[in-house]
């Protein structure tokens, strides 16, 4: 029976008592005792997140890595930061201007120097175990784990020089530069395709081949636009023909190996202890 009710009863049954006792109290007056405060409830403590680290980005257009499961985890589930494999840092081409259309006296056509580039995408390997691998890379296995996963790539880098001249002695130059690219990523044949870590091996070879897409998707800039600023030069046009062609050569020596150095090094940014690091955690470990 509720409180209020309760009382009204009893109040009631005192009507015909002596005038000592107090008159009967009507319900509305009685007003029910303030409830306890709620005593809040302890604060659950949170599952830690590890810090986003700066050098582990989200691969773009990247195949999404199975998450590992996130113990204590909130309603929904919390992916780790630690999935997404790490983005190549790639260095640009430096930004030359367009050489002018005629020096000393002679014309200089913009198709002077042309650039073409052959290049396959790279299929998925899956025959070739964790030994082999680490064969290919030429290394040693450290501590005697053996790679997981290769990406190979064959680049073959050629020039062409042809040089006539003119009736005004001019020389007239036309250089082709060629670059022809076979790929392969190869994963080892110990990891099943739906597992996991051969998500995780998989995305950072794809990494490693889109390093190669974005460099020599500018492959002009690397290796042609040197060559249009070498033919500019003062007096090469009216010069022998032997002294163009070791300049077209030497400069095109100078521009691969600035090229095949950026290559490199935009390809070992991604292979690093932080990158190992996050590959062994993705799957728990």
């Amino acid at each position: 029976m509720p409180r209020a009710a309760l009382l009204v009863l009893l109040l009631a049954g005192c009507a015909g008592r002596p005038g000592s006792l107090p008159p009967p109290v009507e319900a509305s007056q009685v007003m029910p005792p303030p409830a306890p405060a709620a005593t809040p409830a302890p604060e659950q403590p949170r599952t830690p997140r590890l810090p986003p680290t700066p050098e582990l980005v989200a691969l773009p257009g990247g195949r999404p890595i199975p998450a590992a499961p996130l113990t204590g985890a909130s309603p929904g589930g919390t992916r780790p930061e630690t999935m997404a494999p790490a983005e190549g840092r790639i260095a640009r081409p430096p930004l030359l201007p367009p050489p002018p259309s005629e020096v000393d006296g002679c014309y200089l056509p913009a198709n002077s120097v042309t650039a073409e580039l052959t290049m396959t995408a790279p299929g998925v390997e899956l025959d070739r175990g964790r030994a082999t691998l680490t064969a290919m890379t030429g290394r040693p296995a450290e501590g005697g784990m053996h790679v997981a996963g290769v990406y190979r790539a064959n680049l073959h880098l050629r020039i062409g020089v042809r040089i006539s001249q003119a009736a005004n002695g001019c020389l007239l130059p036309s250089v082709r530069v060629t670059a022809d690219v076979r790929r392969a990523i190869f994963v080892a044949s110990e990891l099943a395709p739906a597992s996991c870590r051969y998500g995780v091996v998989l995305g950072h070879e794809r990494e490693h081949a889109r390093i190669d897409d974005v460099m020599l998707a500018e492959l002009d800039a690397w290796l042609a636009a040197p060559l249009r600023q070498a033919l500019a030069e003062p007096g090469l046009l009216r010069g022998p023909s032997q002294q163009l062609g070791a300049r077209i050569n030497a400069r095109f020596d100078q521009a691969r190996l600035a090229f095949q150095r950026a290559r490199e090094a935009a390809q070992l940014s991604i292979d690093t202890p932080q990158e190992y690091a996050r590959a062994s955690r993705a799957c728990g470990g």
